[in-house]
């Protein structure tokens, strides 16, 4: 691969280029109102192919310094170009691979957070270049393995006509960042994931005061709806024709507006981009302490290390001798287990679900204080959220190995799964090794010692029926209600 860090004055030779197949690439996006070109990946490349007649518009982008400063302070993947040809576009550029990706539903309170202050400081210093984000949702935003949020659409980039300080993207930044937080921080946790969940039908201006403010109960909605449409359009009015201001303006106001339009001088345009981020950063979380958020805390040592178990060494001490570098852990509350593993047993990139918020937003606020490579995500791996447009959560974080320790009693015997539903969902994670715990016990404790179990349910079964799925490596009883089986897909 041919690189320069002079972006302008790169020129490749022609005999160079690497011609790149069409039939071996595969298509991360590729949206029709996308100006500029589209996303793919090739060998494990993250490749954004330029067309040819945005060739000059991302040269000046590309070189004028906007993306350089983005990327050191580390809020744009590194990008450069290459030799590759695909077809006929004018040039090709590589994105660093910075990540699994998680959407939006999929963050904890502290990463919606994270996200929004990334995206408003993007802006902040695409200002100072001339340029802003036309996009302002969270599906632009990629979380490394240390908890940084990075933005990654290129395309989202737009020149700012005449100095202008507004910002055509703050009605969605404001409907997809900040009335989810606030929902949120308000005990509105459901709702907020819900408008968040709700791609791509933005959470309604009316429906968030309603819900979130007080006074915004006791007003009619068709009123609420009438004023938030022009207060937003308002906002806009400095992206809009001068036919359109005019034809949509009562009277001769359009003519007035027009006038202040052109001197640069129309009212209720200017977005502050620190004080949007004083405001995010504002908002605290007041959720409260579900059942699982303290699961593991005993582990945590003053230094930010963990204490390990005999059962967790062994467990470590498998994963070594199998040579598992990345793994992805369900029902992995706030990490402990991936941690240990990354800790211990030489694991360099884990992803850590869970379907419990608050236990995901804990493992995620100690990513970022202990610098682990770890990536938390909000997922239920039984009853994931399924978006018709979107990629299965499966098919974006499956790795070497998946996880699912002390976990199928409370499926089996309280929320009445099959083992057969567990063993198929755990399998999408995995392209080979399945770690996986048997309770012969059942919901054993130390407050209910002998807990009834089903005639049915006996190891035996359990082995029978995950033979159907993995050939056995390892079946060890690692404690008194801990028998972990260790398999490989067949």
């Amino acid at each position: 691969m041919i690189t320069d860090n002079n972006f302008v004055g790169f020129q490749t030779d022609i005999g160079c280029m690497q011609k790149i197949q069409s039939s071996s690439i595969s298509i991360i996006n590729f949206r029709q109102n996308d100006p500029i070109g589209f996303v793919f990946k090739y060998e494990q490349k993250i490749l954004r192919a330029i067309y040819a007649d945005a060739k000059q518009e991302v040269e000046s982008l590309m070189s004028c310094g906007l993306i350089d400063e983005l990327v050191e302070k580390k809020l744009f993947p590194k990008t450069q170009k290459t030799n590759f040809k695909l077809n006929d576009e004018a040039f090709i550029l590589e994105h660093k691979n910075i990540g699994r990706v998680t959407y939006p539903y999929e963050w904890s309170f502290s990463m919606i957070k994270n996200a929004a202050l990334a995206v408003l400081e993007v802006n902040k210093i695409a200002r100072k270049y001339g340029y802003q984000t036309k996009d302002a949702h969270g599906y632009n935003v990629v979380f490394d393995f240390q908890g940084n949020p990075y933005f990654v659409d290129l395309g989202s980039f737009e020149k700012i006509e005449n100095n202008f300080k507004g910002w055509i993207a703050y009605e969605e930044f404001i409907q997809l960042y900040y009335y989810p937080l606030v929902l949120w921080s308000k005990g509105h946790h459901f709702l907020s994931k819900q408008a968040l969940s709700n791609a791509p039908y933005n959470l309604p201006h009316h429906s968030f005061y309603k819900c979130g403010s007080f006074l915004g109960k006791f007003i009619p909605t068709k009123l609420l709806k009438k004023y938030f449409d022009s207060y937003f359009n308002f906002k806009k009015l400095s992206y809009f024709s001068n036919e359109r201001i005019i034809k949509k303006t009562p009277m001769n106001l359009g003519n007035l507006m027009v006038s202040l339009k052109e001197k640069n001088i129309l009212p209720f345009q200017k977005i502050s981009f620190d004080a949007l981020i004083r405001k995010i950063k504002g908002i605290k979380n007041q959720t409260k302490a579900s059942m699982w958020d303290n699961y593991h805390t005993e582990h945590y040592k003053k230094d930010g290390t963990l204490g390990s178990t005999p059962r967790f060494d062994r467990i470590c001490e498998i994963t070594k001798e199998l040579g598992i570098t990345e793994i992805v852990e369900v029902g992995g509350n706030q990490g402990v287990v991936s941690r240990l593993l990354i800790q211990n047993a030489n694991v360099q990139k884990a992803i850590c679900t869970d379907y419990d918020d608050s236990a995901v937003d804990i493992s995620y606020n100690n990513v970022l204080k202990y610098k682990t490579s770890l990536l938390p995500a909000v997922v239920d791996f039984a009853f994931p959220i399924i978006h018709q447009h979107k990629i299965d959560a499966p098919k974006r974080l499956k790795s070497e190995a998946v996880f699912g320790l002390a976990l199928t009693h409370h499926l089996i015997l309280t929320q009445k799964l099959s083992l057969e539903y567990i063993l198929e969902e755990m399998k999408k994670y995995t392209s080979k090794y399945i770690f996986i715990e048997f309770m012969p016990l059942g919901i054993y404790s130390k407050k209910s010692p002998n807990p009834v179990v089903p005639d049915w349910y006996t190891e035996t079964w359990f082995k029978s029926t995950f033979e159907e799925y993995f050939t056995i490596l390892y079946q060890e009883q690692l404690d008194k209600n801990r028998i972990l089986f260790v398999g490989e897909i067949k």
